[in-house]
């Protein structure tokens, strides 16, 4: 992801209308504040031909999300009777990428690897099989992915906020490396950003080196951050980033993503898939 945004993808799954409605705000968000082009997907097993979106009137314009460092919503009067939904079928139809509607993961991905990033719920989030699956979006897309769960769509509006507390799960893993890069644009915006290093090494001087370095690095980036190394006591990875996400109130999480097979992971678990069921923030991730 470069500097500013100028393509995003919104890929959406039309079993549940509020989730799918705070993605489209986030999207929109983002959109509007860096003059981005929108495209949007429906996946391909939406059993109704036209999805009956909610628009809820009290849920505000852009679904009440409040995403730090970006101008608040227009506030005209056709902007205030539109549902977040509806006003994304409405620019991504204008905006020259399109609205696309029954779309399988091998037509998805050529597509959105023409983006600067791509927002959709968050994988695990629902009851079934999902085509095309989120997760296998974020392994295949080679585009940095922000994902939307559930649990962060049913909060009230006014706890709906992204990106004002951030912390960066830092392993210095090659998807860990790419999701902090990718994730610079909006890491930028935030009012505090944590650095984590959790070392597995009784000596945590090589740990202390690398966390010092991947700080310098983001400081000549323009970015501050406030490094936190832990050492492991058993705890799993997961339960040590749920537990510190908790503490600091972080609502934007950043990591890599699947640094080894997804199949391995489901298998013998994972930081990845236990965070995907578990975190109920957006979470900007890179395979």
């Amino acid at each position: 992801m470069a500097d500013e945004l100028k393509d995003i993808s919104v890929v959406l799954n039309g079993d549940d209308p509020l989730t799918d409605s705070v993605v489209a705000g986030t999207a929109l968000r983002l959109a509007h504040h860096f003059g981005a082009m929108l495209a949007g997907f429906e996946q391909a097993n939406t059993e109704l031909d036209s999805p009956s979106w909610r628009d809820d009137d009290d849920d505000g314009p852009y679904a009440a999300v409040d995403f730090c460092g970006l101008s608040k919503p227009r506030e005209s009067e056709r902007y205030l009777r539109s549902s977040a939904m509806a006003e994304l079928r409405r620019e991504a139809r204008h905006s020259g990428s399109g609205w696309h509607k029954g779309v399988r993961l091998h037509d998805l991905v050529p597509t959105i690897r023409c983006s600067d990033l791509v927002v959709v719920g968050s994988p695990l989030s629902q009851g079934r099989w999902l085509e095309p699956d989120p997760a296998d979006i974020v392994l295949t897309a080679g585009r940095p992915v922000l994902l939307v769960p559930r649990k962060f769509a049913q909060l009230r509006p006014s706890q709906r906020k992204i990106g004002h507390r951030a912390l960066i799960a830092w392993n210095a893993s090659a998807p860990s490396a790419r999701a902090i890069h990718d994730a610079l644009p909006l890491l930028r915006l935030a009012e505090e950003v944590t650095l984590l290093f959790i070392s597995h090494d009784k000596d945590t001087q090589p740990a202390q080196k690398l966390l010092a370095m991947i700080a310098a690095h983001l400081n000549r980036h323009g970015l501050h951050v406030r490094p936190e190394l832990i050492p492991s006591d058993g705890t799993t990875a997961a339960q040590t980033i749920l537990d510190r996400l908790s503490a600091l109130d972080i609502n934007l999480l950043v990591m890599g993503a699947f640094s080894r097979s997804k199949l391995s992971e489901t298998w013998f678990g994972g930081a990845s898939e236990d965070l995907f069921h578990e975190v109920g923030i957006p979470i900007l991730t890179a395979h």
